[in-house]
This record gives structure tokens, C-alpha cells and sequence, in this order.
């Protein structure tokens, strides 16, 4: 999974921090493979978020989970759009 975050230059931090705090609780969750931030240098106020995940189911109950306690209303807030998400699958 790409997920591309576009934010306003005010919440860089904002956002890298959130981040630091929910990242560690995704990669020790049931399913999850790894889990990791980049800046994305082509784009100015732009962070892309990678994430590996055994199988898809893993990845929905992720992702139910993160919105029963609220944390994609608290990343909504610092964001300017709605984020890209992008599904990816190994081939080689």
C-alpha cells in the first residue's frame, strides 16, 4: 500500500510526529510486514507511506481498527486533501 499525504509546510512536524506515535503500533500489528514514512522530494508538503501487509484482510482489519479509535479523523485534520492510496502487489 502508497499512501501520499499532502499537507500545508505548518504541519510538517504535526504530521511527522503523529506518525512516530501510531507507526510502532502498526508494524507490531497482526499481519503487518513493515511499515515506513518518506518525504517525497519531488513535492513540496507531500509524505509517502509505505506499508506491506501479509494479506489483504490484514490490511482491512488494520485499517477498521485505526478508524474505531479515531486516528484518520486526527491525520484528516492536518491534511489539504484527501490521501492518494495506491494498492501495490509484488511481481518479481
Amino acid at each position: 500500500m502508497k499512501f501520499t499525504f499532502k499537507h500545508t509546510a505548518e504541519n510538517t512536524n504535526k504530521i511527522t510526529e503523529f506518525f512516530k506515535e501510531i507507526l510502532p503500533d502498526t508494524r507490531t500489528f497482526d499481519g503487518n510486514v513493515s511499515a515506513q514514512l518518506y518525504k517525497n522530494d519531488q513535492a513540496d508538503n507531500a509524505l509517502v507511506l509505505l506499508e506491506v501487509w501479509e494479506t489483504p484482510a490484514c490490511f482491512d482489519r488494520y485499517i477498521s481498527w485505526r478508524k474505531e479509535i479515531g486516528d484518520f479523523d486526527r491525520l484528516g485534520s492536518m491534511l489539504t486533501d484527501t490521501p492518494a492510496i495506491t494498492m501495490l502487489s509484488e511481481e518479481a
